[in-house]
């Protein structure tokens, strides 16, 4: 790929406490190479590129950040890099759309930002451009990721309401033969958000989310 520079996200954002309302000025890409099925065409080409990443999947992404929810891209359009060894610029706007049977993962050792892009969203902002100076709390050798940190912040509030909803209302978490389900503990939760949030009046994860959340929990104790 040619002078092309991209850093991986969780490392450009470390530093940084809104991440999405960064993400609204900031583009997120998923990295892709490998062979593709052109939808078009339905002819496989060798892909080594990145495909930008919708409003819904960036969502997506954040919120199930560190939490083994796995997202899959399954269609991309690459917007840089090589297709068939020929640079982006150099191939028509129908041949750079793809879909591959199995999907590329989209997690934090596969999403990216471009370079220039983040520097002028820094610059703007007058945030600090080295990556490597971006604050960070230390613990001994250990650096904290705020982004896992504030994740972890909402996993805890998530599954806080849980006990507060299972305390308050056990019968309308379980289903008909008394067993104790993720799905009704979330619809408790979310009926009832503004118990818990009250400003947003929504849980700061979502729905599908909260489910894989509660339900990996619950399995632990399950027979």
């Amino acid at each position: 790929m040619k002078n092309l520079e991209f850093i991986l996200a969780d490392k450009a954002f470390d530093h940084l406490d809104d991440i999405a309302g960064v993400t609204n000025l900031v583009a997120l890409y998923v990295h892709c190479k490998g062979f593709l099925t052109n939808t078009t065409t339905g002819k496989e080409t060798f892909v080594d590129g990145y495909a930008k990443l919708n409003e819904i999947e960036v969502k997506q992404y954040w919120d199930s950040y560190d939490v083994d929810a796995d997202l899959y891209k399954p269609e991309f359009f690459i917007c840089y890099g090589e297709v068939a060894g020929n640079d982006v610029n150099s191939v028509s706007h129908e041949e750079m759309h793809f879909y591959k049977e199995r999907s590329v993962l989209v997690d934090k050792n596969n999403v990216f930002v471009k370079q220039d892009e983040l520097e002028a969203f820094n610059k703007a902002h007058g945030i600090p451009t080295e990556i490597e100076d971006s604050e960070s709390d230390t613990v001994g050798d250990c650096k904290i990721n705020k982004h896992s940190e504030r994740h972890a912040v909402n996993r805890e509030q998530i599954l806080g309401a849980a006990v507060s909803i299972l305390a308050r209302f056990p019968d309308a978490c379980k289903s008909n033969n008394g067993k104790v389900q993720a799905t009704k503990i979330r619809v408790q939760i979310e009926e009832k958000a503004q118990l818990f949030w009250e400003d947003s009046h929504e849980p700061p994860l979502t729905t599908s989310v909260i489910d894989e959340l509660l339900r990996d929990w619950l399995k632990k104790t399950s027979d």
